[in-house]
């Protein structure tokens, strides 16, 4: 339960942000049009204007290369995230399967044991010796298995690092644009 709880918190923050990008991107849109209607309309000859159609073309072209840049930066940080959810979670289940098929296992053959009449110390320590090796065996699975959070950490870097050097081509675009 508390799995799918993080899970449907992760898919409505997701929903939320794609929200908010689709309604930034479609304000800059609306800001971005009024920007060129006024540039239109100072501009007089011909050349202007074709300077303007000009810049107005290579700022729709550097936003829409801007857009997906971010696009396939956000779906790469999200698919690599996934999948390193998935991975986390069948590799913690697969851990806590095998630890509960080792404890029953062990129940079973001390139940047995007793059954044949091995003497109780005899049943005991191995009882013991073979919880303390699936717990040693467990944990160590899961501490494995806990690189979950570097994996989650190289992603988000590579997510900005790609977010920034977009922004930065972008800005290096629209300042040539206004440049010519």
């Amino acid at each position: 339960e508390r799995r799918d709880n993080r899970l449907e918190s992760l898919t409505e923050y997701r929903t939320k942000r794609d929200t908010e990008l689709t309604s930034d991107r479609t304000k800059r849109d609306q800001d971005r049009e009024s920007g060129y209607q006024k540039l239109e309309g100072l501009a007089d000859t011909d050349e202007e204007k074709t300077a303007v159609t000009i810049f107005e073309s290579t700022m729709d072209q550097a936003v829409s290369t801007h857009r997906d840049a971010i696009d396939v930066a956000i779906k790469t940080s999200r698919d690599g995230l996934d999948k390193a959810i998935t991975n986390h979670t069948s590799g913690v289940e697969k851990a806590a399967l095998d630890f509960r098929n080792k404890t029953n296992a062990a129940f079973e053959q001390a139940e047995n044991d007793c059954t044949k009449n091995v003497s109780l110390d005899t049943i005991r320590q191995h009882l013991k010796t073979v919880l303390a090796e699936a717990r040693k065996t467990f944990t160590a699975a899961v501490q494995e298995i806990a690189t979950f959070r570097a994996i989650q950490k190289d992603l988000r870097d590579t997510r900005n690092t790609a977010l920034k050097s977009a922004g930065e081509t972008f800005e290096k675009t629209a300042a040539q644009a206004r440049a010519d």
